[in-house]
């Protein structure tokens, strides 16, 4: 009964992810505390660390702790970046309690989290569908449906909207539902299995983000490749590649004659290109101005490097950030005061190269893990979450903490704890 309360605490979690961020935060702090209450019911007198203190601070997100901690030296404003513990906290308890539970509770913490998950995308995906035709049909002022629908009122960050979330996020829970499906297959039976599965691929549409909808695609890729490579005839092999590849084919190109044209076609395209470009003041459909992410980047990067080593100290990537477009002329991205866009190069301009190498080793060692383990799906999350953090300071925002110090822990610490075994 006592497990049973854990179990129900992840999923609880999970549900609540890409529902509402401040109930995930509430359903985070009910998980912890259901292990306390299954270790103090186990009548264990010492909790013991699971892990070393070298694998709490290394290869959990408890490195961010050590690197917040370390900036503190380094920071201008020290009242400022004391506040960040309490965003941040997440990053420290989550490990340290779930180093508590036993490694055979583990797979069906993880079976919990990815049913709760998919049951909160596929509501979260129904209730913004809907509202979004509602939106539609209502701007139309009849039931039809034409090319504009995937036009910018209707996609991103106007689709999501009626629950105040972030595509990228929103869009990261949508794929981790659907690896979620496809990875436990009897988690629900097939006919929902299709179902669920389409809503989700149609919601990931509307949400016309570029970072999920790469990392569905990654994951297509590697199960793809799973069936190609698997323990079967040579002759089945070439039936499944002909049938992958042909079936990809078709969906792409039907895609491509569906949506060209429209503001997701344009995302895809002409926009990321003039992104990764150097345009200042310039605009990638000839109608709003602004500055390019890739000139951006360059321009901060330019200021990270007068303190390299240690950086300018704990929280300090968006200041420097705006100080760096004031400096480089950036007039639109100033206007805008735009952060760094990037987790890679806010831990640089917060910790320096010291803490760059930190992060990129969490990243390589749990990246490494996975695949010396066989995990396949901790390997996936980590590959997607480290190319996200490309694009965007995902582990610095409130969503991105409470999904990254669960499932990133979920699976670092089992994978710890197995190799320890």
């Amino acid at each position: 009964m006592d497990k049973k309360i854990v179990f129900f605490t992840s999923s609880l979690f999970c549900f609540a992810l890409p529902l509402s961020t401040k109930f995930a935060n509430m359903a985070l702090f009910a998980f912890i505390i259901s292990i306390v209450y299954y270790k103090f019911k186990a009548r264990e007198n010492k909790l013991r660390l699971g892990i070393t203190l070298k694998q709490l601070l290394f290869q959990t997100t408890g490195f961010l702790i050590l690197l917040l901690t370390i900036g503190l030296l380094f920071t201008e404003d020290r009242v400022g970046a004391l506040k960040f513990y309490g965003r941040y906290s997440s990053y420290l308890l989550v490990p340290v309690f779930l180093s508590l539970v036993d490694v055979e509770m583990f797979p069906k913490i993880k079976r919990s989290g990815f049913r709760g998950v998919i049951i909160g995308a596929t509501i979260s995906g129904i209730y913004l569908l809907c509202f979004n035709f509602y939106k539609y049909f209502n701007f139309k002022g009849r039931v039809v449906v034409e090319s504009d629908l995937f036009g910018y009122n209707f996609t991103y960050h106007e689709f999501t909207t009626p629950i105040n979330m972030h595509p990228t996020f929103l869009g990261l829970y949508l794929v981790l539902s659907f690896v979620g499906l496809c990875e436990f297959r009897n988690l629900f039976k097939n006919y929902l299995r299709v179902i669920i599965g389409t809503l989700l691929i149609i919601t990931l549409v509307f949400l016309n983000s570029r970072v999920p909808f790469v990392a569905f695609l990654v994951y297509l890729v590697m199960y793809f490749c799973r069936l190609l490579l698997g323990d079967i005839s040579y002759k089945v092999k070439i039936k499944r590649f002909l049938l992958i590849f042909g079936g990809s084919i078709t969906v792409v190109m039907l895609l491509l004659v569906i949506l060209k044209n429209t503001y997701f076609y344009q995302r895809f395209s002409n926009h990321i290109i003039w992104e990764l470009s150097i345009n200042k003041g310039t605009s990638y459909d000839g109608v709003n101005a602004n500055d390019s992410r890739l000139s951006r980047w360059v321009a901060i990067t330019k200021k990270g490097f007068e303190k390299p080593i240690f950086g300018y100290g704990s929280g300090s990537d968006d200041k420097i950030a705006i100080i760096a477009y004031e400096e480089e002329r950036l007039e639109y991205a100033l206007q805008n005061r735009y952060g760094p866009h990037n987790q890679f190069l806010s831990i640089f301009i917060d910790f320096g190269l010291f803490g760059l190498f930190i992060c990129l080793y969490y990243f390589g060692y749990n990246i490494y893990m996975a695949r010396k383990q066989y995990d396949f799906i901790g390997l996936f999350f980590f590959l997607i979450t480290s190319f996200a953090c490309i694009f965007d300071s995902l582990l610095y925002l409130n969503a991105g903490v409470i999904f990254f110090a669960f499932f990133g822990n979920m699976f670092t610490i089992e994978l710890i704890k197995k190799r320890d075994i």
